[in-house]
This record gives C-alpha cells, sequence and structure tokens, in this order.
C-alpha cells in the first residue's frame, strides 16, 4: 500500500515538474547581450519582487540603477548587496513614495540634482486588491498609487528622459486590464475632471475592479505619453502571475480553494520574479522594441483591445490627469 503511494506521489511530482517545464518554455527569457555600461536606468519598487529582480539584471549587465523605494532602509542594504556583486557600476536610492504627490515631487527634484539624464524608466511599483484606503490628497489607494503617482512621477521626469538618445518608459501592467470598467467613466466625464471621475469611493469600492482600473489607466496614459513625444520609446508589460509580496491580499479572496488545488495551480502557473522580470528586460533593453507605443507578454508583442485602448480615451484620461493634479496641488496651497 505505502508503496503505490510512494509510486503514485512520485509519478505526480514528475508529470507536475514536465508540465511546468513546458509551460514556461512558452514563457520567454531575455538571453541577448545588451551592453548597458552607459545607461542610467530608475526603477520604482525595486526592494522586492520583480522590481528588485530587474534591479538585479540590469546592475549585472553594467546599468547604474537607481532604486526609487519607500522603504529607505531595504533600498540602502539592496544598494549595497549590488555593489559588492558589482564593484564597477553605480547603484543610488532615493525615496519615493507613491502615494504622496510630495514626496513624487520631492524625487524628481534629487532625480534632477543627482542624474545628467534618465534612459529607461521602469514604472513597477504596485499595490493590489487591498482593503480601502487613500493616498495623502485623497485618491483610492490603488489608482493613487498605480496610476496616478506614476503619472505624476513620468511627467515630473520627462525633461531628464528627453536628453537621453533612445529614452525608454516600461509600464508594468496586466493581462487582468481587458476586466477594467475606466473607460465607461472616463467617457462620462464632461466639464472640468474631479478624482472621484476616474477613482472609486469607499461606498461603491470593489478591490479587484480598482486594481483592473489601475493597470488600464496606466497602459492608457503610457500610450499617450508615447503620441506626444515622439522621441520616447513606451512599453506596458504583463508579467504573468508571479509569486511577489504584491499578491498578498489577492489570496484572501479565493479562500474556497483548497490548499492542495492552490499548490498545483502555482505549480504549474506562478513565476518567479526571475521569471516575471524577463519581458520588463526584453521591453526595457531590445532593440527590436521601437513603436511609440507597445503592449508586450512573454518576450512579444502583443495587440491590445482596441475598444479600451483608443486614442480618445488615452488623451481624455491625460488631459483629466492633469485637471486631478492641478485639483491636488491648489487643495494643499
Amino acid at each position: 500500500m505505502i508503496t503505490t503511494l510512494c509510486k503514485g506521489a512520485a509519478i505526480t511530482v514528475v508529470t507536475l515538474y514536465a508540465v511546468r517545464k513546458l509551460v514556461s518554455y512558452r514563457w520567454g527569457v531575455f538571453t541577448r547581450h545588451v551592453d548597458c555600461s552607459r545607461l542610467i536606468v530608475v526603477i520604482t519598487g525595486a526592494t522586492s519582487g520583480i522590481g528588485k529582480a530587474t534591479a538585479e539584471q540590469l546592475h549585472l549587465r553594467g546599468a547604474t540603477v537607481v532604486l526609487a523605494c519607500r522603504d529607505v532602509l531595504k533600498a540602502k542594504l539592496l544598494a549595497e548587496e549590488l555593489r559588492q556583486r558589482n564593484e564597477d557600476t553605480r547603484v543610488m536610492s532615493f525615496t519615493l513614495d507613491l502615494s504622496d504627490f510630495d514626496s513624487v515631487d520631492a524625487f524628481c527634484r534629487q532625480c534632477k540634482k543627482h542624474l545628467p539624464r534618465i534612459d529607461v524608466l521602469i514604472l513597477n511599483a504596485g499595490v493590489a486588491f487591498c482593503p480601502y484606503a487613500e493616498t495623502k490628497q485623497g485618491l483610492e489607494l490603488q489608482m493613487g498609487v498605480n496610476y496616478f503617482g506614476h503619472a505624476r512621477l513620468t511627467l515630473g521626469l520627462l525633461n531628464l528622459l528627453g536628453k537621453s538618445s533612445a529614452p525608454r518608459v516600461v509600464q508594468l501592467s496586466s493581462s487582468l486590464y481587458k476586466l477594467s470598467k475606466v473607460p465607461d467613466r472616463i467617457q462620462a466625464i464632461t466639464g472640468e475632471a474631479h478624482i472621484h471621475d476616474v477613482c472609486q469611493t469607499e461606498a461603491n469600492y470593489d478591490s479587484k475592479a480598482a486594481y483592473y482600473d489601475s493597470k488600464l489607466a496606466g497602459m492608457l496614459f503610457t500610450k499617450e505619453i508615447g503620441r506626444r513625444f515622439p522621441s520616447l520609446i513606451c512599453a506596458s508589460v504583463s508579467p504573468g502571475i508571479v509569486a511577489t509580496n504584491l499578491g498578498r491580499h489577492r489570496w484572501s479572496l479565493y479562500k474556497w480553494i483548497s490548499l492542495p488545488a492552490l499548490a498545483v495551480f502555482s505549480l504549474l502557473a506562478v513565476r518567479t520574479p526571475f521569471q516575471g522580470c524577463q519581458t520588463v528586460l526584453f521591453a526595457a533593453l531590445d532593440d527590436r522594441v521601437t513603436k511609440p507605443y507597445g503592449y508586450y507578454r512573454d518576450c512579444r508583442e502583443e495587440e491590445v483591445s482596441k475598444l479600451q485602448m483608443n486614442l480618445l480615451l488615452c488623451e481624455k484620461l491625460f488631459l483629466a490627469t492633469q485637471e486631478i493634479f492641478n485639483h491636488c496641488d491648489n487643495a494643499e496651497q
């Protein structure tokens, strides 16, 4: 009996391992040799998960890496760790809290003071599926951090990006953007835009919908930036399902799934941070990425929903975002 069970378990493990190898083969690995010794790369949320893996890979390739992180101590520890791995390259860390526009503005000033230019801006940081909370300026947290914080950061760093000979902006998105209803809210805006035209309120809050909306909004904004500034190469990236702290609230939404089933799903479908950062590296470095805007998954370009990514939506959200920034700035004066 025990022997039979052991054989069955062994067969199951071998089968699952073989299936994972087959599945992961399709995810893509960025293997091209790119000389990064002259690149200055800014990465938000670089102390853990995909951001940390991206920082490690770029640093190994010789890039100057700027860690843009809320946790100062973690950023300093990571910077020291990277220096020990490769003493010939530079790594810097500046404080950035995307839930506070004052912190975003201060970070941009730090970059202008210490950096001659920015070659690649990677918008990696984010929150997901969390309970309702607000940013310092009163925006729903997921939309405030994932979208508005990164949008303000990008606008604040455009001058430094403009000093690069081939600047790129890489926004981490998700294939879940397809479930977003934010286009309906954007189209419904008449007149001057206000916070709750784009963000959910506490009364109608849905954590999953807020995450979907923040990812599509980021894509719309990134596409519009690419249109307005032709020298930029802009990309949105879906890294797949990755084992990071970002998913800590997600799994609480699926308590009905048995632990064995969850374990099998994780084994077959969940990527490591190293695997998750491969398409980020592709979008940031590959010379085949040349369009003003593209959406990438598994180290190749994918088509996006034309209904959700039309130019009128991109422009309307961009203008609404600027109006909301103005409202927030005026409210603090």
